[in-house]
């Protein structure tokens, strides 16, 4: 049992092998429940290629991330809906257009014509005759990435994404509303970060009136480093200062709203600093008033303190008699972690290095996570069949 941080901290750079042993042990004989789920996920991918693909699908079919092509798109729909003004955006397409060769990928119409667009625009980037029908090709570029982005970004505001949801809603969806872009800069940065999620806050508690419990409604994602600028490791005792009276000011206004608040993943060099900050306003006796158990948080499998984690959290649970919700991830910056921890000069890494590894992690942390439904609402998040398939498995006879 890791119930401290700082046993959960000495888990940062553990060697690999000894981590992947330990969760191996727990989880132990695993093979009826691999078979049974194997051949779930086996039904659910053949469903899911029997619909026809949507735009965004069809392009990344095309350009399958690995590439730099699939790379570059990503990089377009990360960036591009949140530059705002128009000289910049066409910089950034005519850069991104020009960093590949545009012809790999699947055969196909959809493949064919955004060879032809992007490629157009990377063989013209050097030409002066770019000025003259750069426009036309850009406007082009950007309408391919609104419509690509639209696969990730449900909408550019708060007003617009609850009205787009509702159809998916009446479809028994629900939803956690992130922002994209956080991460403060400057003291007025985090102040409008925090009156934005605040508004936000009121907004989607809004849409239910008549629903009295938070896990029926929509919720809310916030990240720590959008509610202070200097949010790092380094300064703890002034981001503790700082930091934490916001974070207990927005997850009350949820506690009144009644809807869950999940304080978002980021960096593996902040996560200590994260749980502490977690952990003392989830122990806030200003927020234990309201009798509200829908303050969480969100945990990456591919770190190697996820699995301990599940202990100081239960501990936290089990002493103040609150449901603390956990949505597990796998997690999005693996190259980032890797690159840091080089960069470092550190003999070992924070997150695992093979992808057999994360998804080993991230079964032995839903597994013991849905052995305690009485302390942890579980959420699951990952694209991978498979991975759908095992949790299924593994939440059979669970009461959640």
């Amino acid at each position: 049992m890791q119930n401290t941080l700082s046993e959960i901290s000495a888990h940062s750079f553990r060697d690999e092998a000894e981590c992947v042993l330990q969760l191996e042990n727990f989880i132990g004989d695993f093979s009826g429940i691999y078979l049974r789920a194997r051949k779930m996920a086996e039904e659910l991918v053949i469903k899911a290629r029997a619909e026809p693909p949507r735009l965004f699908e069809a392009l990344l079919q095309h350009y399958p991330l690995a590439s730099k092509e699939g790379r570059a798109l990503m990089v377009l729909c990360e960036a591009l809906p949140r530059i705002p003004d128009a000289a910049t955006q066409q910089e950034l397409i005519r850069s991104v257009a020009n960093s590949a060769t545009w012809k790999s990928g699947r055969q196909g119409a959809i493949g064919v014509a955004s060879n032809v667009a992007f490629g157009l625009i990377g063989r013209l980037a050097g030409m002066k005759a770019l000025n003259a029908v750069s426009p036309l090709f850009h406007k082009t570029a950007a309408a391919i990435i609104e419509k690509l982005a639209g696969g990730f970004i449900l909408a550019e505001s708060i007003e617009s994404g609850i009205a787009k949801a509702k159809k998916y809603e009446e479809k028994g969806f629900l939803f956690s509303y992130d922002m994209l872009g956080e991460s403060a800069r400057t003291a007025n940065q985090a102040e409008r970060y925090s009156k934005s999620y605040s508004d936000a806050i009121k907004k989607i508690g809004a849409q239910h009136p008549t629903k009295k419990n938070w896990r029926e409604k929509p919720g809310i994602s916030v990240k720590l480093s959008a509610l202070y600028h200097r949010y790092e490791l380094l300064k703890k005792d002034e981001v503790v200062e700082h930091l934490l009276p916001k974070l207990l000011a927005l997850a009350k206004e949820a506690a009144q709203h009644n809807i869950l608040l999940t304080v978002d993943a980021e960096d593996a060099a902040r996560f200590d600093l994260y749980l502490e900050i977690f952990g003392a306003a989830f122990t806030d006796s200003a927020l234990a008033e309201y009798s509200y158990d829908g303050f969480g948080l969100a945990l990456q499998a591919y770190q190697k303190r996820a699995f301990p984690a599940i202990d100081y959290l239960l501990a936290l649970s089990q002493k103040y008699h609150r449901t603390i919700p956990i949505r597990l991830v796998k997690g999005a910056y693996w190259d980032t972690e890797i690159k840091n921890a080089q960069m470092a000069g550190l003999k070992n890494y924070p997150v695992f290095t093979a992808k057999e590894n994360t998804d080993i992690s991230y079964i032995a942390t839903a597994k013991k996570i849905l052995e305690h439904t009485e302390n942890f609402y579980p959420q699951f998040a990952t694209h991978n069949a498979l991975t759908i398939a095992i949790v299924s498995e593994l939440s059979v006879g669970k009461k959640i």
